[in-house]
């Protein structure tokens, strides 16, 4: 686990400002390189007529002045693990490019409010550069308390697992980051009635039976990685299970994965936005590659054997105990 290389788009907002606790405690945490970008999106006069608002003087004094503020932009940490970048166009287009080309391993960026439909249509700079980029991005929502009377420190983190092909890299890359920040871990995982459930009458073990697989999935996940957090399966929407959760639990970070945000109507697409709109704490958005995907391990692969349905016989250091409803 480590970030070398983190890329941190600054506004200039006193939000931003704020954010920079944050990027300076993790840079220091991992020895990082830090690159602070400005994406000027001032109009090109040479666009078209109707966009020549102001003349070239006017543009390159802007410019100019970005430069100036950008430079004079306060972080705590060493000149040498600075670097200070202007560039000009669409402020997500540009980060993602700049992230991509200079193989940064972590974005640390605010997002601002912009409307649930716009948030529903991932409209937003930071929804945008969470969809496209591939490497972690560590979002913070400014709708809730300023950044500024918070602990850069993180001690709780909630990791919220689907059940697919991503779930063993996530909690893997959760494990590692946890380790390495000194945070303890609560699992989270989602069975909501609303989406299994045509009407409230229908029956009511298929819900209950759900539940129990998905506990049984994450417990097979732990044993692969020998890992041992307390898990909340819940049968509330994924946004608001972890808004909840992190919540109650004071956590400092939250982790999902974006496996699906990646593919075109994929959930998570949709709630990608609204779990870092609701929850009050930094959301790290990870996506893990098509090499890291793997399956989850099979019962039999673990020296417990299935005895009647979905009854398991677990082995004495298992983790049931941990599981909560």
């Amino acid at each position: 686990m480590k970030f070398d290389r983190i890329l941190f788009p600054v506004d200039f907002s006193e939000d931003n400002r704020a954010l920079a606790r944050q990027v300076t405690w993790l840079a220091n945490r991992f020895d990082s390189r830090v690159t602070l970008l400005n994406v000027s999106e001032t109009t090109n006069p040479c666009y078209t007529a109707a966009e020549a608002y102001y003349d070239w003087g006017t543009y390159t004094a802007l410019t100019d002045r970005a430069k100036d503020q950008l430079h004079e932009f306060p972080i705590d940490l060493p000149k040498e693990r600075v670097e200070r970048t202007v560039v000009e166009g669409q402020a997500a287009y540009q980060i993602v490019s700049w992230a991509n080309e200079h193989k940064t391993d972590l974005i640390v960026m605010g997002t601002h409010h912009c409307g649930t439909f716009r948030g529903l249509l991932l409209g937003s700079v930071a929804a945008e550069v969470v969809h496209d980029v591939s490497c972690p991005v560590w979002v913070y929502s400014t709708l809730h308390h300023p950044m500024d009377t918070q602990s850069p420190a993180v001690r709780t983190i909630i990791c919220a697992v689907e059940l697919t092909r991503e779930a063993l890299p996530l909690l893997r890359f959760t494990s590692e980051l946890a380790k390495k920040l000194g945070a303890k871990v609560i699992v989270v995982h989602s069975v909501s009635e609303s989406e299994i459930r045509p009407n409230k009458y229908f029956d009511m073990d298929l819900h209950e039976s759900l539940m129990h697989e998905a506990r049984m999935d994450i417990l097979k996940l732990q044993l692969t990685l020998e890992t041992d957090y307390p898990v909340q399966v819940t049968r509330e929407g994924i946004s608001k299970t972890i808004a909840d959760v992190a919540r109650e639990q004071h956590a400092d970070l939250a982790i999902i994965g974006r496996g699906k945000c990646r593919q075109m109507l994929g959930s998570l697409r949709t709630h990608t936005y609204e779990i870092i709109r609701e929850t009050q704490c930094p959301v790290l958005s990870y996506t893990c590659t098509s090499t890291e995907e793997e399956r989850v391990p099979s019962p039999a692969e673990h020296g417990y054997e299935e005895l009647t349905g979905r009854s398991l016989r677990l082995p004495t250091q298992g983790l049931k105990s941990n599981c909560q409803q």
